[in-house]
């Protein structure tokens, strides 16, 4: 996902399929969209335990759809590590470790959770689900979106939210190699 998102302008759309393994500093618009083609698994963003798996640059705007993150091991967001304005769509972020936000850490800007999107089964020594340092959280917060993740689910306490309509859509994981598509605006 790293070289696509390198050769990447901004306002691009990389369509995921498959299983991307390592982690991406994103640094300009994007959006990242999995594909799910008739009834395959939804695509996995996998970080090896090598850092966050996705980190968003501050000033910069990211859209992720249908996408799993997994696996993140970092000091801040081992899932997402946010500076950015960064709204998720129907994405799950799992099985992630971190210092601070397991799942994920935002430092600045906005998070905005739209559609099934759910945080869970993370850890980290605080805000196992969501630690926000700074910024907003929009659409949804600890007990709906974000929950069991230890040792809490957001961190540094009740998180400032506001809410925005959500629409549900049945889940699943992903077992193929890492294929993208790289659509130019």
């Amino acid at each position: 996902l790293a070289g696509a998102v390198a050769v990447a302008g901004p306002g691009d759309r990389i369509t995921v399929l498959g299983v991307c393994h390592g982690t991406t500093a994103i640094d300009r618009d994007l959006s990242i969209v999995g594909l799910r083609p008739g009834r395959s698994r939804r695509p996995i963003l996998d970080g090896d335990a090598a850092g966050s798996v996705i980190v968003v640059a501050p000033g910069v705007t990211v859209t992720l759809t249908r996408l799993m993150i997994t696996d993140g091991i970092a000091a801040d967001g081992g899932g997402i590590h946010s500076e950015g304005s960064l709204t998720l769509d129907r994405v799950r972020v799992r099985r992630n470790q971190a210092e601070r936000g397991g799942g994920i850490f935002l430092g600045a800007g906005s998070l905005t959770m739209v559609g099934s999107t759910s945080v869970r089964r993370n850890s980290a020594g605080t805000g196992g689900g969501l630690y926000i340092a700074g910024g907003e959280l929009i659409g949804g917060g600890c007990g709906d979106r974000i929950r069991r993740n230890r040792p809490d689910d957001c961190a540094p306490g009740p998180t400032p939210t506001r809410s925005e309509e959500h629409t549900s859509e049945l889940q699943s994981h992903l077992n193929l190699v890492c294929r993208l598509l790289l659509e130019k605006k």
